[in-house]
């Protein structure tokens, strides 16, 4: 599916509500390979808003369904090091 999407934009607006909706499914494995794909969309782009979906929606995923795929300290020391940096208006919602 994601490899239809060309659009860094769109992945960033649609990986991380598919993500969430296949979470609340329990669709784990799903889940999994959109959060790898998010990964891959992170490191291609430009500023650090794909970077920040990624490590939410790992934390988020851990937190909900209990599932360990990168360390909550992972997510956390992001957070840490990147608080006092600004979230690109390329992606709003990214500072929700």
């Amino acid at each position: 599916m994601t490899q239809i999407i060309n659009s860094m934009f769109v992945k960033l607006i649609i990986l991380p509500r598919l993500v969430h909706l296949l979470m609340i499914s329990c669709r784990h494995s799903e889940v999994v390979t959109l959060l790898r794909e998010l990964e891959s969309v992170s490191r291609n782009d430009l500023d650090k808003s794909a970077r920040t979906w990624y490590y939410a929606m790992y934390a988020d995923v851990q937190l909900d369904t209990g599932l360990t795929i990168l360390s909550f300290q992972s997510c956390d020391e992001y957070y840490l090091r990147e608080e006092e940096t600004k979230i690109s208006l390329h992606d709003p919602e990214a500072e929700r």
